[in-house]
């Protein structure tokens, strides 16, 4: 998927170098599955955000940013949960820094040199909790030259953007590389409740390097970025409903977002995130072997997000046929999180190993608020209430969560080089994490729903910590079999700590009971692959197989028996199974070939119970985002123009057979509507899934022969493919059952979210 490049004999693919092992090293060179998309891959796809990755990478799925970042799954294993007392199974890095919950990269991605999907476990090589990969973003460094960039782009939607970038030396020792970014763009979402359409954008991203070189052998580099976003958020689709509710079609652009409060006002969807972030690495060469590196960062987010559930706050009442001016659910959280962390790295190289030992400290302080909107047709059911007996408004009531975190790891890596030819890589890491939670429910009226929980819990703070250890490994070996060829083979473990829901459950808080923290989760994985070059470097075929065992995989899901509430639940044993392989072809000078293809299957390999022993999700149910097959397959074709420049046309098209997004099951989905099922609605496990989709993505554009501008026309989603991406069917059958409880009159509906439909726009850059 590299362009090709003129060569003494003719022409080869571009070398890949990654980082994947804190080294730079040839991709062909690492014993790992490592999917490795550079600046220009990212133009000509048009990423605007990290979520446009995941229909790039084979094994990598990205869902719906959620309030606390965006849901990534490698190979099927991923943190499908809300809250900041759960940590991310694929974490992401910005530049070498870990990224916790409550920031991502949902600005721009401007002047970005290359993303790295490292799949299976990372323990040894990355800061935390990379036990099913990770994803590490790598920003464009100054450089000792003068050079700038202006891109400016109109589109559908009336998108309009600008990006900027300017790189000077300041001095002879010290240069400076800044940039920023606007995007505006209308919402493509009709709002069937009135008011603005859904899916705006108005965010803007600013980040600025400064590059010391102290010495000849000395180096700091500093950054400091920032990001503001302020989106609205989409509505959910209801696809099948009761007799009574309106529904809409999936292919339509069109969906319900209002949620009606008991005190007349509306609620709409949206997210507005504000972070920035301050970063220092110092890089020291005590000799021409051995390197000292530190890197410092301190980050801090502000969200403030919420999401609406629609038309299903003006449900017809089953009792007396009326139509019920009442709140079912509204999500709303506010997020303020601050973190730092401290890295140190010494590295050596020599005739015998490649090595390097490190000290990773990482603390991070999270406070989220979640007022409650008084779903009052669900409370009515729970605490014996009639809804006209609940008063007040958006923000009587509301429950705070303190999160905070704390950990330490030290690791160790070893590349041994045996012969000229086989290389036995080990590494170990010993971690540890410590955390302290605390619940802080407040009432500022009477009658609402902390106006019933016992006193004990409500008077007084809800306070626990809990701490988790673990010592990771890897031992891989590696061979080369001949110039081109390199085969490999190892096992490897994963760790990702513990933690507490951020969320009190009302069965929960009515108890008076605080909630329990969850123990953390380890996984093993098996690998072997083959990494190889051919056709006098012109094609290259790299393909693994893996095995993954997960033990107390961290997972969440609603729970139906008690509406607006979620489960936090653990697996005791989860496995994913498969093979990734990766294409590139050079076909000519101007025609390159790319191929992607991954099988992917995932099962939970026991039944996961409740703490009552109830059977919440059986055994041998699939993980979430985990498509059985994915596929992408690239082409690119430059022709020359005479005295003009190069004509580019760069297209992808994507395929991917259906994910499940829901761990509930179509069973419990039923029986949560009374326990007689509905006759209106018919839900299937179908109902839970993605559905299969093809993506094409297409970029046409013309370079100047100098390389000083560049007009494209690029379009993205091209044939309009409407498919699930987020799954509400859960939420939303669980208040419905409250409400037609005792009536007879079941009630349920099938509600999603749908990705991005068809976009296209123009830009226009000048590069000096």
């Amino acid at each position: 998927m590299s362009s090709s490049v003129l060569a003494d004999d003719g022409f080869t693919l571009e070398e890949i170098v990654v980082t994947a092992q804190k080294r730079e090293q040839s991709l062909q060179e690492v014993p790992i599955a490592v999917q490795a998309i550079d600046s220009d891959m990212l133009e000509q796809n048009s990423v605007v955000s990290i979520s446009d990755i995941g229909n790039m990478t084979p094994g990598l799925s990205i869902g719906n940013a959620v309030q606390d970042g965006a849901e990534i799954a490698i190979r099927g294993i991923g943190t499908s949960v809300l809250g900041l007392g759960f940590d991310q199974s694929v974490p992401l890095y910005l530049d070498g820094v870990y990224l916790g919950r409550g920031f991502d990269l949902l600005g721009d991605m401007i002047d970005v040199q290359q993303i790295e999907v490292l799949k299976g476990p990372q323990g040894t090589l990355f800061g935390r909790n990379a036990a099913a990969g990770a994803i590490n973003v790598t920003t464009a460094a100054p450089v000792d030259e003068v050079e700038g960039r202006l891109k400016v782009g109109v589109g559908r939607e009336d998108l309009r953007t600008v990006q900027a970038m300017y790189n000077t030396p300041l001095t002879e020792n010290l240069l400076l590389r800044v940039n920023g970014s606007l995007r505006k763009r209308d919402g493509w979402q009709e709002n069937l409740d009135g008011g603005d359409d859904l899916y705006e954008q108005d965010q803007s991203t600013a980040r600025a390097k400064l590059l010391w070189m102290a010495q000849e052998d000395l180096s700091v580099e500093l950054t400091a970025d920032y990001s503001n976003v302020d989106n609205t958020q989409g509505g959910y689709i209801l696809e099948k409903a009761s007799p009574g509710i309106t529904t809409q079609d999936i292919d339509d652009k069109a969906a319900p977002s209002t949620t009606r409060l008991l005190d007349g006002t509306t609620a709409e969807p949206f997210v507005e995130r504000k972070s920035h972030g301050l970063s220092a690495k110092v890089t020291w060469d005590l000799s021409d072997e051995l390197t000292f590196t530190s890197i410092s960062s301190y980050r801090k987010a502000e969200v403030d997000m919420q999401v609406g559930n629609g038309s299903l706050s003006l449900i017809p009442d089953a009792i007396n046929g009326t139509t019920l001016n009442l709140p079912v659910l509204v999500d709303r959280f506010e997020i303020e999180a601050d973190e730092y962390s401290q890295e140190f790295r010494l590295s050596g190289i020599s005739d015998k190993a490649d090595w390097f030992a490190g000290f990773n400290y990482y603390k991070s302080e999270g406070e989220q608020l979640e007022p409650l909107a008084l779903p009052a047709i669900a409370m009515a059911n729970i605490i014996s209430m009639t809804p006209s007996a609940l008063t007040g408004t958006y923000y009587d009531d509301s429950q705070k969560s303190l999160i905070d975190t704390e950990s330490y790891s030290l690791f160790g890596d070893v590349i041994w080089h045996l012969t000229d030819k086989l290389n036995l890589t080990t590494g170990l890491r010993y971690s540890y994490d410590e955390k302290t939670s605390e619940f802080k429910p407040s009432q500022q009226a009477e009658a609402t729903f902390f106006a019933t929980v016992p006193d004990h819990f409500l008077n007084g703070k809800t306070k626990d910590s809990a701490d988790w250890d673990d010592v990771s490994g890897r031992i891989v070996v590696d061979y080369q079999v001949d110039e081109d060829t390199m085969v490999y083979a190892g096992v490897s473990t994963g760790y990702k700590s513990g933690g507490f829901g951020s969320t009190v459950g009302v069965a929960a808080a009515l108890a008076g009971e605080a909630f329990n923290p969850f123990d953390k989760e380890t996984t093993t994985n098996y690998e072997a692959g083959v990494k190889m070059t051919t056709y006098d470097g012109r094609l290259r075929i790299n393909m693994a197989a893996f095995f993954t065992e997960f033990e107390n995989y961290q997972l969440q899901m609603a729970d139906l028996n008690v509406p607006g509430t979620a489960l936090d639940l653990s697996a005791p044993e989860a496995e994913s199974h498969g093979v990734d392989l990766d294409i590139a072809f050079a076909a000519t000078e101007s025609l390159n070939l790319g191929l992607l293809v991954g099988y992917l299957e995932t099962e939970y390999a026991k039944d996961v119970l409740t703490d009552a022993g109830e059977v919440a999700i059986p055994k041998g149910q699939d993980l979430l985002r985990a498509p059985r097959w994915t596929t992408t397959a690239v082409i690119d074709y430059v022709l020359p123009v005479a005295d003009i420049g190069d004509l580019r046309f760069n297209t992808t098209y994507t395929y991917r057979t259906s994910q499940r997004l829901s761990n509930s099951t179509a069973a419990s989905l039923t029986s949560a509507t009374s326990g007689v099922g509905d006759p209106g609605v018919v839900i299937t496990e179908s109902d839970n899934e993605s559905g299969s989709y093809g993506l094409l993505n297409a970029r046409l554009s013309l370079l100047s022969a100098d390389e000083t501008w560049e007009v494209a026309v690029w379009g993205t989603n091209l044939t309009d493919k409407a498919y699930r991406d987020d799954d509400n069917s859960a939420v939303a059958n669980g208040v419905l059952s409250a409400l037609s409880a005792g009536t007879g009159v079941p009630m349920a509906v099938t509600s999603y979210t749908r990705n991005e439909p068809r976009m296209w726009g123009v830009d226009f850059t000048y590069n000096f």
